[in-house]
């Protein structure tokens, strides 16, 4: 178990992140999620012994992670952290930076995973290049390998994929999910892109303004965000100020005092019988059909279609009211 309790820390006068409570077991996958500044690479340097915690404790199967100022060398032995800003040593070859991590097994076996991460990374023909020389893509890619390199029992992903060709991408993706199902290598991803968080978490954590806002499922966020930040994010809804239109064709009630309504994109359907009609502004192909994107008496949204339409043409637009979610306003 990854036991993180109260867990806070300052820069300056700055609150990063406040009274963090987790519990992470043993060789699940928890996607670290938020909008810019919200805390999760603070989050991993913390859970990673590298930077100093304020308040809280930090535990790894009920032994303490002491931080940078309680002992003399930085971070944890079976914790392995790669950064979103690459910590390379700058002086050795990629094949040295990866057998840099395998010092203690024998050089049969170092030669052995090299290679095998290597492969799995796309550096196998740059083995014997120096890291200087490395583009940015590329580095990424040997920190991702110098961080799986020994099978840690916990593995902390700082934006692992930003600068990946969707090639590389797949073959991190199964080692990483090789290590989970075969080593029981639990995993805590930061991630810009919620797919990733949707695809492979066992739950996400969204954090807000250095504070915990939600834990769940994913597949019980999608159902129910709860936040509008959240919702924002995942970027599968229409968000709708609630206005009187709205109110008139959902028949939800006035007295909940909501804010914005969640509809998501999916359940829209722009054939039969019509609670509105939207005329369609734009209209872009995504590899499957087409993204709709129409202004309407309720305001703009986004719909699916097996066709590109007609741009200013008006089509109609309905979708089932038990798919609507609601947010209410803030109580200040």
């Amino acid at each position: 178990m990854l036991s993180i309790e109260h867990l806070s820390k300052k820069i300056g006068n700055k609150t990063i992140l406040q009274d963090i409570t987790l519990a992470i077991p043993v060789g699940k996958i928890y996607c670290i999620a938020g909008s810019s500044g919200a805390g999760k690479s603070t989050l991993l340097k913390l859970i990673g012994g590298i930077l100093q915690k304020d308040n809280g404790n930090i535990r790894w199967q009920n032994v303490p992670v002491l931080g940078p100022d309680e002992q003399l060398v930085p971070g944890h032995a079976e914790i392995k952290l790669a950064f979103q800003h690459f910590e390379l040593s700058p002086n050795l070859t990629v094949y040295q930076n990866i057998a840099e991590k395998l010092r203690a097994y024998n050089k049969v076996y170092q030669e052995e995973r090299v290679q095998q991460l290597a492969a799995i990374c796309g550096l196998e023909q740059l083995l014997k290049s120096p890291v200087a020389s490395l583009s940015g893509g590329e580095q990424q890619r040997l920190a991702l390998c110098r961080a799986m390199a020994e099978s840690p029992e916990v593995l902390l992903l700082d934006e692992p994929f930003s600068n990946l060709d969707p090639i590389i991408k797949q073959r991190i993706v199964h080692e990483l999910l090789r290590l989970n199902k075969e080593e029981k290598t639990t995993i805590l991803l930061v991630s810009h892109d919620m797919q990733d968080g949707l695809k492979y978490a066992d739950k996400i954590v969204f954090l807000h303004r250095g504070a915990l806002l939600l834990e769940g499922k994913p597949i019980d966020i999608v159902s129910t965000p709860h936040f509008l930040i959240i919702a924002e994010l995942l970027n599968l809804f229409n968000i709708i100020a609630a206005n009187e239109q709205l109110q008139a064709l959902s028949g939800y009630s006035s007295d909940e005092d909501i804010a914005y309504v969640i509809l998501p994109k999916k359940a829209i359907v722009l054939t039969g019988k019509a609670k509105l009609v939207g005329k369609l502004v734009a209209s872009f192909y995504n590899g499957e059909g087409y993204e709709w994107h129409l202004k309407t008496i309720i305001g703009d949204i986004i719909a699916y279609h097996a066709h590109a339409g007609k741009m200013n043409n008006t089509y109609p637009v309905s979708w089932d009211d038990a798919a609507l979610q609601f947010i209410k306003r803030e109580k200040h």
